[in-house]
């Protein structure tokens, strides 16, 4: 049985702030979201989930991403004796997955998966477990290799190609390197991008560069996928030797 459970200690990152990677918001200005985040933060950390909600629930609903991520995995989980309501956190959960928060995406997968607050749906975890692995996550790649056991070809091959739709570049994320459809010019220029970047990149702080705007150049099919450049520094060796897998398998010379 798939169990998914978000810890304690990945939930001390996101009180430190490891996963803020989007404040916007429309209704109040940035500096402002951010002062509201913080004392949300501040409220979990004194083991007061109840006012981080009442804190958090007016920013999420505003559209900010993280607001929404972090509210969402309050209410599923029922922290701090806060009641869960599993229907809502998946709401608030798949509008940050949306948005491109590589955490919510796995968390999303998971609940799908088990169908917690949501109808189960496999062909869905798969493609949220997929784009999250595609990005360097772990536990994603852990659950997409888990569920492409249990799922048929059919739905495995539909959910693949659903998530192929969510990025220009190709997704490594441990399907068997022939049943990639990216084309040969592609994938060798992908592959030119990650050597480049696992040869020049040795450290986090160097890995900073992926962000700047040269960076963004210089390895554009990178930039887009990961969602920090410690991510990619962690992950290039993988995601190389997958691309490398599928130049073989595809034949290009």
């Amino acid at each position: 049985m798939l169990r998914f459970i978000f810890s304690r200690h990945l939930f001390t990152l996101l009180l430190a702030g490891f996963f803020l990677v989007s404040t916007e918001s429309f209704a109040r200005s940035n500096s402002e979201t951010i002062a509201e985040i913080k004392k949300a933060q501040q409220a979990m950390k004194a083991d007061d989930y109840k006012s981080a909600v009442r804190i958090l629930t007016p920013i999420a609903d505003e559209g900010n991403t993280f607001s929404e991520f972090l509210l969402g995995i309050i209410l599923r989980n029922g922290f701090g004796g806060v009641a869960k309501d599993p229907e809502l956190a998946f709401k608030y959960i798949l509008k940050a997955a949306e948005k491109d928060h590589w955490s919510a995406q796995y968390s999303i997968a998971g609940m799908y998966a088990m169908g917690s607050g949501v109808e189960k749906n496999p062909e869905a975890a798969l493609k949220w477990a997929i784009i999250s692995a595609a990005r360097g996550s772990k536990a994603g790649l852990s659950l997409a290799k888990k569920l492409r056991k249990e799922l048929s070809d059919e739905t495995r091959i539909k959910a693949q190609a659903i998530a192929d739709k969510w990025s220009k570049v190709t997704l490594i994320d441990g399907r068997p390197a022939n049943e990639h459809k990216t084309s040969c010019p592609v994938i060798k220029l992908q592959i030119k991008e990650a050597k480049d970047f696992k040869n020049n990149i040795k450290n986090k702080n160097s890995a900073k560069e992926l962000y700047t705007a040269s960076g963004a150049i210089r390895w554009s099919s990178l930039v887009i996928l990961y969602p920090s450049g410690d991510i990619a520094l962690d992950d290039i060796g993988r995601r190389l030797d997958g691309l490398l897998e599928v130049k073989s398998a595809k034949g290009c010379s």
